[in-house]
């Protein structure tokens, strides 16, 4: 069946009396083995995310399975470290097993040998994403928000304009821009043009200060979504009569039924809605282990 899909990544497609002491035996163990089953799905979801100005970003990546968190928590105002963006980036382009497979090798920095990042600052610095210090990287060191975006822009081959004029005119809008680098000035021109990020209500871009997890997840879900790392379908959603569980999606009209994920979500307007206000509209899908794990209104 042919398809109109979201992204260039591959997805997958789903077509869904007397008492019996030995018979009440099996019934608990199985309702037991579902409750955990369930409680690890649930689990995945962040409680310390609700209202957070990039909740959304958190969840659509989440879905992704590019950010994780500790237990049910994101820690989003915590500083993103070094390894942390670089193992996001890498898992955002598709590289995981390739970076599980490289830290088998010599690593490439003098301190990230046995590092939990190892493979993946390597094939970050494999990838040309990420340089070191020398022979140093500083795995566990805060990445400034000048860093992030070149860092980020490099990631997905985003080239920066070279037009020094308008490069100047982009960054004008910024108090600090004396501040931003010179190595960076032209990625957080192009990041301020594209919406990917911007700079504070009182007219900062703040390039050296630390970024937060929650601003990592923001500007690498605006950059992936808009390269095409995200979404793996696109349609108008419909809801499975007598289908508990399922959704429809109409693509290129020709319907096509989905599982969805215990946890999955769903927003429109940046808002957390119910799935079945959805109902009738374009939507963006993220699928997670063959379900639907997230779903977005389209043209937001």
């Amino acid at each position: 069946m042919k398809t109109t899909r979201a992204t260039n990544k591959q997805p997958v497609l789903i077509a869904g009396g007397q008492t019996n002491p030995s018979l009440l035996a099996f019934m608990l163990t199985f309702i037991i083995i579902f409750a955990l089953s369930f409680e690890h799905v649930f689990a995945l979801g962040f409680s310390d995310t609700e209202g957070n100005f990039a909740e959304m970003e958190i969840s659509m990546l989440r879905a992704k399975g590019i950010v994780n968190g500790d237990g049910t928590n994101f820690f989003p105002g915590k500083h993103v470290t070094r390894a942390e963006f670089a193992k996001m980036l890498v898992v955002a382009l598709g590289y995981e097993a390739d970076a599980e497979e490289i830290k088998n090798y010599p690593a490439v920095f003098s301190d990230i040998n046995g590092h939990w990042a190892e493979g993946f600052i390597t094939e970050a610095w494999e990838l040309g994403i990420a340089g070191g210090e020398g022979t140093r990287f500083f795995p566990d060191r805060s990445i400034n928000r000048a860093e992030m975006v070149t860092m980020l822009f490099r990631a997905f081959r985003i080239a920066a304009d070279s037009n020094a004029e308008k490069n100047r005119q982009m960054l004008a809008k910024f108090k600090d821009r004396a501040d931003i680098p010179s190595w960076a000035a032209s990625y957080v021109a192009m990041a301020s043009e594209k919406g990917i990020t911007s700079g504070t209500p009182e007219g900062l871009f703040e390039p050296l200060r630390p970024a937060s997890r929650a601003e990592a997840a923001k500007v690498l879900a605006a950059a992936a979504a808009q390269q095409g790392y995200i979404y793996d379908y696109i349609g108008i959603l419909g809801m499975s009569d007598g289908k508990p569980g399922e959704i429809s999606l109409a693509i290129d009209g020709v319907s096509v039924d989905f599982q969805l994920s215990a946890d999955a979500e769903a927003y429109k307007n940046r808002e957390k809605v119910e799935i079945k206000d959805l109902k009738g509209r374009k939507v963006y899908i993220v699928l997670k282990d063959e379900k639907v794990a997230f779903i977005k209104e389209a043209g937001e």
